[in-house]
């Protein structure tokens, strides 16, 4: 299948600003200087290794030491050890970069404000700890750490493809009388985009304020840099994510990897899709697009509201807006109960993750999963094989046709070690699986922007809801078994039958997963 002129652009970019690529370039750089420096400094040379060698033994110790996932000590150990100086240059500059110091700064205000934004109903929380009290714990751990409410809720829409959600969005977006925000990680041009942007025009033109927030990779190749001003210019206030400029900065792995829209903090939408005629199958890019969405509407649209605004005021200087203007109130009821939440690369709190990990360790019958890529630490992958073992069911759906090779070869070196504790692995036949999805006991789910991966853990700014006994996990479950039907399992004869040379790529690759 051809790529499209859009992967042909965007892939050096992408592999540009990677840290896998900035090694490299490191051990490039590295074996010019040294030659220089051993030219220059012939007599000096042995203080010079000396020093690299001191500085490099107390920066091992210093990550020994900090509060940090494994692997990723694991890899900047091996980069330091390996690229002696420049790894430890390269170390120092990603823990320093002015720009990741001035978000996460920013963004610590901000998140202290949603205390006062977000507050949790003490009668909602009791109830769910009568109901069962290890989901009460998780729910609290969320109010603790991130400043997430549970609510009672029943207001749950799932949409098996983004195929089934755009016309609803369209149907919603129409119907919009005060605002329309929208937050998306890609932005491009084509159908889907432009039935979106008539009608937001449209809306303007009535008085509806609109805003829109795109991550700064789309000006690498899907939208002009000035494309703000000109949405400006139609009356629709517009800003970009941590935009990309021709500086070298760590802040750039930290992409806004959110998709929210929430209209008149009455419906709010997640879940996988972006904004790109491929997520609706009006492109064909990677076979069939397989993608999820939900909607949402009573008063947890407001946990979703506070995130949009927490994001879009992430750039101000000045005093916080008001978010008690866009926020609506709501009388909910119902035994069922919803968690929308967000995620972000430097709290040192993976709650995307947590949550993952919460539904695996509580799982009693079965486990059903569908995502994009599966590059997970150790942490994690220990977690997954001992709910296995434990006599849980798992199944895991993967893209038969994945977007990023490289990225899927590491993907199946961990399919020995699945099969051997009998989770069920399966591939989606017709295409790509983009749609992030944790389905547990017919009674949990979690789906959102999250990916089984490290950016998604560790580096991206996410989103997802958390949902418990919500009857809309019944079709969340009937989607999956249907879904099957599309797949091909994954055997060890099936396994035994994959390319050495890709899996031998692949273990090579998974030693630095943390960096790429």
């Amino acid at each position: 299948m051809k790529k499209s002129l859009r992967d042909f652009f965007t892939f050096p970019f992408r592999l540009l600003f990677s840290r896998f690529t900035f090694a490299i370039i490191a051990l490039f750089v590295q074996i010019c200087c040294l030659a220089l420096i051993v030219f220059l400094f012939q007599k000096y040379i042995i203080y010079f290794i000396g020093g690299i060698g001191v500085l490099n033994i107390l920066l091992v110790i210093s990550i020994i030491n900090r509060n940090l996932n494994a692997d990723f000590k694991t890899s900047w150990i091996i980069l330091i050890l390996l690229l002696p100086p420049f790894g430890a240059m390269f170390y120092l500059f990603c823990q320093n970069d002015l720009g990741s110091l001035i978000i996460k700064k920013r963004l610590k205000i901000r998140k202290e404000k949603n205390k006062e934004f977000l507050p949790q109903d003490k009668d909602v929380l009791n109830k769910l700890k009568k109901e069962n009290i290890r989901e009460y714990a998780h729910a609290t751990y969320l109010n603790q750490v991130g400043h997430f409410p549970v609510y009672r809720s029943e207001n749950v829409k799932y949409f098996p493809l983004a195929d089934n959600w755009y016309p609803d969005l369209l149907e919603k977006l129409e119907q919009a009388k005060d605002y329309i925000f929208i937050e998306i990680f890609i932005l491009a041009p084509g159908k889907m985009w432009e039935n979106i942007l008539n009608i937001l025009k449209k809306k303007v033109q009535q008085g509806v304020e609109v805003r829109v927030l795109y991550d700064g990779t789309c000006s690498l190749a899907l939208l002009p840099r000035n494309y703000p001003e000109k949405l400006k210019e139609l009356g629709i206030k517009c800003k970009i994510f941590n935009p990309i400029v021709p500086v070298i900065k760590t802040s750039y792995n930290n992409r806004d990897h959110r998709k929210i829209i929430v209209i008149d903090g009455q419906i709010a939408y997640t879940g996988g899709s972006n904004i790109a005629d491929e997520y609706i199958n009006q492109k064909e890019r990677f076979g069939h697009w397989k993608d999820t969405m939900i909607s949402i509407t009573g008063s947890s649209v407001n946990s979703l509201v506070v995130l949009f605004l927490e994001m879009w005021n992430l750039s101000e200087t000045k005093d916080i807006e008001n978010y008690e203007f866009y926020k609506r109130k709501h009388e909910d009821s119902g035994e069922c109960f919803i968690i929308p939440f967000g995620d972000d690369p430097f709290d040192n709190e993976p709650i995307g993750k947590q949550t993952y990990l919460h539904i695996l360790e509580t799982a009693k019958e079965k486990v059903d999963i569908i995502m994009p890529y599966f590059v997970v630490d150790g942490d994690f992958l220990g977690t997954f094989l001992h709910t296995a073992k434990k006599g849980v069911k798992i199944r895991l759906i993967l893209p038969g046709i994945p977007d990023k090779k490289f990225v899927n070869y590491v993907a199946k070196t961990y399919y020995k070690d699945m099969l051997e504790t009998g989770i069920e692995i399966y591939e989606y036949k017709n295409g790509f699986t983009h749609a992030k999805m944790m389905l547990a006991d017919n009674e949990k789910a979690l789906i959102g922007t999250i990916n089984l991966d490290y950016r998604s853990f560790f580096l991206h700014f996410e989103d997802g809801v958390y949902l418990y006994k919500v009857k809309e996990i019944e079709k969340m479950n009937e989607d999956f078994e249907q879904t099957l039907l599309k797949c091909q399992r994954i055997t060890f004869k099936e396994f035994a039958k994959y390319s050495k040379l890709k899996l031998l790529i692949g273990k090579v690759l998974r030693l630095f997963g943390p960096l790429l």
